[in-house]
């Protein structure tokens, strides 16, 4: 059984008196359990917004933070830009209506 299905099994547990007497600890655990491993994919993420982000080119648009988010999401899910499927959704989505 994983680690959060198990504290959440506990979490929920009642006794026959209707009382938790574990419900602290396993809020606890829960909580540190949706913490992340490692802060390492954002902080590449900023190494790589700091690299382009230079004295020169001061101001970084919202359209270049985009695409090194799109990137790095990419790089996270092992597929290149090349091989990424687009979903049907987002196709129908461009059409003339988004130049009105």
């Amino acid at each position: 059984m994983p680690a959060i299905e198990f504290w959440t099994t506990v979490h929920k547990y009642k006794d026959p008196s209707d009382a938790n007497p574990t419900q602290d600890i396993a809020a606890a655990a829960v909580k540190l359990l949706v913490l992340p491993l490692s802060n390492a994919e954002a902080e590449r993420v900023f190494w790589a917004v700091t690299l382009t982000k230079t004295d020169f080119r001061n101001r970084m648009g919202h359209e270049l933070l985009v695409a090194i988010l799109i990137k790095f999401a990419l790089r996270m899910r092992g597929v290149t830009s090349a091989e990424f499927q687009v979903p049907r959704e987002m196709v129908e989505k461009v059409n003339y209506d988004i130049y009105q």
